[in-house]
C-alpha cells in the first residue's frame, strides 16, 4: 500500500477522492431506498443537502479555486492557507447568519420542513460542510496524495456507515442528520486541526480584498454555470408538463464519472501551470489519458443507454435515455483544459466573460431549438452553449499565444469525437 501510494500522483490521488465522494453519495442514495424510511423522508434529506449546495456552490467553488491559483505564485504558503480560510468559514458563518433571517422564504422556495430543531441543524451543516472544503484543497496543493486517499476513505466508511446505519435502525429523518452532523463535524475538526498546523490565522485585510478581487470573476462564473442547469429545468417546467419534466431530469445529466474526472484534473493542472507555465505539455498528456479512460467508456453507454435506462429505473423512465446521449456530447468539450490555464495564468476575468456568453447562449439556443427539435432541442441549446465557451476561452489563449496544439493532443480528440458523434446519431435516432 505505502509503494502503491508513492507512485500515485496529486492528479490521480484527487481524481480517486472524488469518484470516491461521489461513490459514497449514491451509496448512500441506494442504501436509503432500501431502508423502511420511505421516498417522504428520502425527500427531506435530498432537499436539506440541496439547499446548502445551492446557497454556497458559487462562492465555495470561486475561492478554492483562486486559492489553488493563488497558492504556488505567493512566496508565504501560510498566509495564503490562513487567508483563504478566513474567507471560507467567515463567509459561511456570515451567509449561514443570513439564510437564519431570511427562514422563512427559504422554507418556502424549497418547500422544506423545518419543523422542530432542523433549521438549527442545516445552519450547522452549511458551516462545517463549506469549511470542509479546505481540506481537500490544503491537501492538494500540498501534494499530499496519502491524505488524499485517506480521506476518500474516510467519505466511503464514515458517510455510509453514519447516514445509513440510522436510517436503519431509528427509520427516522432526526436520526440520519445527526449522523450526518457527526460525519462532517469529524471532518471540521480534522480541517481546523490542518489549518493551525499550516497557516496563520492573523487577518490581512489588504490581502483578503486583494483575494476577493480575484475571485469575484469566478465566483460570478460558477454561479453563472450552475444557473443553467436551473434555466433549463425551468424552461421545460414552463413548456410541459410534470411527467414530461421528471423524464428530462432523469436524463439531462452529464455522466458523472466524467465531470468528476475531469475537474480533478483541471484542479491539479492549476496547480501546476501556476509552478510552471511550460506545464501547458502536462496538461497536453494528462488530458489524453483521460480520453483512453473516458471515451471508450461513454461510447459503450450511448449504445446500451436505451436499454438500460428501463432496468436502471422503472420503463416510464425509458424515454430519458435521449437526453442522457445528447449530454454525453458535453464529453468533447469537457476534456479540453483552457479555462485550467487561464486559471493557472490568473486570468479569472477572461472566464467569466466566457460564461456570461454562455449563459446567454444557453437560455436563446434552448428556447430556438426548442422549436425545430421540441424538448430536445433545450439540451442541444446546452451542449451548444459550452462549446461556445470552450471556443472562447480557446481563443482568449491564443490571442496570448499560446496554441490549442500546445494542450490539447488534436489528433486523438479528432478521432474519439467523430466515433463518439457516429454512435450518437446511430444509437439515438436509427437503432
Amino acid at each position: 500500500m505505502a509503494d502503491l501510494r508513492k507512485n500515485i500522483s496529486s492528479t490521480s490521488a484527487i481524481q480517486i477522492f472524488n469518484i470516491a465522494r461521489y461513490a459514497t453519495l449514491l451509496l448512500c442514495s441506494i442504501l436509503l431506498t432500501k431502508s423502511a424510511i420511505g421516498a417522504e423522508v428520502i425527500g427531506h434529506y435530498e432537499t436539506f443537502i440541496l439547499i446548502s449546495g445551492t446557497l454556497s456552490f458559487f462562492w465555495v467553488n470561486g475561492l478554492t479555486h483562486t486559492f489553488l491559483s493563488t497558492y504556488h505564485n505567493y512566496p508565504d504558503k501560510k498566509k495564503v492557507i490562513g487567508q483563504t480560510a478566513i474567507l471560507v468559514i467567515g463567509l459561511s458563518i456570515c451567509i449561514a447568519l443570513l439564510i437564519l433571517l431570511l427562514r422563512a422564504p427559504i422554507v418556502q422556495l424549497f418547500s422544506f420542513d423545518d419543523s422542530g430543531n432542523v433549521f438549527y441543524l442545516l445552519l450547522a451543516y452549511f458551516i462545517f460542510n463549506n469549511s470542509s472544503f479546505l481540506l481537500d484543497y490544503i491537501l492538494l496543493a500540498k501534494g499530499n496524495t496519502k491524505g488524499l486517499l485517506w480521506l476518500g476513505v474516510y467519505h466511503v466508511i464514515f458517510q455510509t456507515t453514519l447516514v445509513v446505519l440510522p436510517a436503519f435502525y431509528y427509520g427516522n429523518f432526526d436520526a440520519i442528520i445527526n449522523g450526518l452532523l457527526i460525519f462532517i463535524g469529524i471532518k471540521f475538526l480534522i480541517t481546523i486541526f490542518i489549518l493551525f498546523r499550516n497557516s496563520a490565522f492573523r487577518p490581512d485585510f489588504a490581502f483578503i480584498g486583494m483575494y476577493l478581487k480575484k475571485a469575484s470573476p469566478l465566483i460570478i462564473s460558477f454561479f453563472l454555470g450552475g444557473m443553467s442547469i436551473y434555466v433549463d429545468g425551468i424552461i421545460v417546467n414552463n413548456y410541459y408538463d410534470k411527467a414530461t419534466f421528471a423524464l428530462y431530469q432523469y436524463g439531462a445529466r452529464e455522466f458523472p464519472i466524467s465531470l468528476l474526472l475531469a475537474n480533478a484534473l483541471s484542479a491539479a493542472m492549476i496547480l501546476q501551470i501556476g509552478k510552471n507555465i511550460n506545464a501547458v505539455a502536462v496538461v497536453k498528456s494528462e488530458s489524453l489519458k483521460l480520453m483512453h479512460r473516458l471515451f471508450p467508456l461513454c461510447i459503450v453507454l450511448i449504445m446500451l443507454s436505451q436499454w438500460l435506462y428501463p432496468l436502471v429505473f422503472n420503463p416510464a423512465f425509458s424515454e430519458s435515455y435521449l437526453f442522457f446521449n445528447i449530454y454525453m456530447l458535453l464529453l468533447v468539450p469537457r476534456l479540453i483544459f483552457p479555462n485550467a490555464i487561464l486559471l493557472g495564468l490568473g486570468e479569472n476575468k477572461s472566464i467569466m466573460s466566457a460564461s456570461a456568453i454562455e449563459f446567454v447562449l444557453n437560455i436563446v439556443g434552448s428556447l430556438i431549438f426548442l422549436q425545430f427539435f421540441g424538448i430536445q432541442g433545450i439540451a442541444y441549446g446546452t451542449v451548444l452553449a459550452f462549446v461556445s465557451n470552450k471556443l472562447i476561452l480557446l481563443y482568449q489563449l491564443k490571442r496570448r499565444g499560446i496554441s490549442p496544439q500546445s494542450y490539447i493532443p488534436v489528433k486523438a480528440l479528432t478521432a474519439y469525437s467523430v466515433g463518439l458523434i457516429l454512435v450518437f446519431v446511430v444509437f439515438t435516432y436509427f437503432v
